[in-house]
């Protein structure tokens, strides 16, 4: 496992925003190098989250149909 510092993970979470990605994508970037992945592994399973995130398509309701839910 790779203990980081307070301050060591704030100033990857400022630079990783900088660079892109939300604060929620570095929450699970700095979880996953904590338990033990290499940063390219984590930063991968950022991307992937992030493409299936996109994929999912949402059901938008109809606006000018009253009796869809």
């Amino acid at each position: 496992m790779n203990i980081a510092t307070l301050q060591q993970n704030l100033d990857l979470c400022e630079w990783l925003i900088e660079n892109g990605l939300d604060l929620e994508e570095c929450a699970f970037l700095i979880g996953d190098l904590e338990c033990g992945d290499t940063f390219p592994l984590a930063l991968l399973k950022v991307f992937k989250n992030r493409k299936e995130r996109k994929e999912v398509k949402y059901p938008v309701p109809s606006w000018d149909n009253p009796l869809i839910p």
